[in-house]
């Protein structure tokens, strides 16, 4: 019984009736297409950034072989749209630059 009210709901709301909804006289308000791609008088989001940061390590090497229990990662980064933060194996690497230049102990 509790799906058929539903469904009853449904399509009830759904009805192909182009009036438009009670006491907005059939004006589209200013933000009413929000991020739709139509002007609204507003500023929308822009398209996501797909492009990846660049990654570069700077100590140690890639044919480097330490034997130390532990290691100072450093290395830099870079994005167009800035970087907030590096890991490296789970460990959150430290600047002071932006990340122009990181370090982290791993």
């Amino acid at each position: 019984m509790r799906r058929l009210s539903l469904l009853l709901l449904f399509a009830l709301a759904c009805g192909d009736d182009d009036s438009p909804p009670p006491g907005d006289g059939g004006l589209p308000s200013d933000d009413a297409a929000m991020d739709a791609g139509n002007p609204d008088g507003g500023t929308d989001a822009g398209p996501p950034d797909e492009t990846p940061p660049e990654l570069s390590l700077h100590f140690p090497s890639r044919v480097s072989q330490i034997a130390a229990a532990d290691v100072l990662v450093r290395g830099s980064a870079t994005d167009a749209s800035g970087v907030t933060s590096v890991r490296v194996n789970d460990v959150d690497a430290t600047s002071d630059d932006g990340f122009a230049t990181f370090e982290a102990r791993v």
